[in-house]
């Protein structure tokens, strides 16, 4: 699952960040490619990218398995991209864990009666933050969600700053607001635990799903590089 040109193009900074020598650095995020700590989390837009309508926003990457961690992959940063959104993307189609399926879900929802290789060409998901924190389950520090969404964030949804943004979770809404000029078009419970186990969080992703129909009503596809869709 290629991803886009132009996407690709702004996530190519990501390897190796220079934020991981300034701002980043003291510990605040982990940079361990071998671990499976590393720039991640992305995956869609695998078509042109005036095909994106939807974006779904995601907080940070998860961590890793203590045992059997995915290693970052080789090569040039366009590739390990490439890699990284094909990993990511079969994850979702195989309903690798719960986070998996409850994204899933929203696909679905959102697409009705496309394949899962046809919603990935029209889908964007990525992360708010692309690293993992510096300690599992420890809170990302402002200061790196502040940039990490200007350098990375704001770069791709500049590219699609046509499509409809779904922010799932309140981290991902916080860090779509650090955008200039952007706020989610919707906010639905996050994937992951555990809010993607609250009774309400199905419902939450069909709603979203809902305004993200009717906001197609309105508009034309081939919209991902055209008129703002706030």
């Amino acid at each position: 699952m290629p991803v886009a040109n132009e996407l690709r193009r702004t996530l190519l900074p990501a390897y190796r960040c220079a934020a991981f020598d300034g701002i980043c650095g003291a510990n605040l995020v982990r940079y361990d490619p071998a671990g499976g700590l590393f720039p991640r989390g992305y995956a869609g837009a695998s078509g042109q990218v005036d095909e994106v309508e939807l974006v779904l926003v995601l907080a940070e990457p998860g961590e890793p398995p203590e045992e059997g961690a995915t290693p970052m992959p080789e090569g040039e940063p366009g590739a390990i991209i490439d890699q990284n959104a094909t990993r990511v993307g079969c994850s979702f189609r195989d309903g690798k864990s719960v986070f998996h399926r409850n994204v899933r879900y929203l696909l679905d929802q959102c697409w009705l009666e496309l394949t899962f290789e046809e919603q990935m060409r029209r889908t964007w998901i990525t992360e708010g933050v692309l690293c993992s924190a510096a300690k599992a389950s420890s809170p990302v520090p402002r200061i790196v969600e502040t940039e990490c969404a200007k350098r990375y964030l704001a770069e791709q949804l500049a590219v699609l700053r046509g499509a409809f943004v779904i922010a799932l979770g309140g981290k991902a809404k916080r860090r779509v607001g650090m955008v200039a000029g952007r706020s989610p078009n919707m906010v639905a419970f996050a994937a992951g635990k555990p809010g993607g186990l609250h009774k309400a969080a199905k419902s939450s992703w069909s709603a979203a799903a809902a305004e993200f129909h009717a906001w197609r009503a309105t508009h034309t596809t081939g919209i991902g590089s055209s008129a703002s869709g706030s």
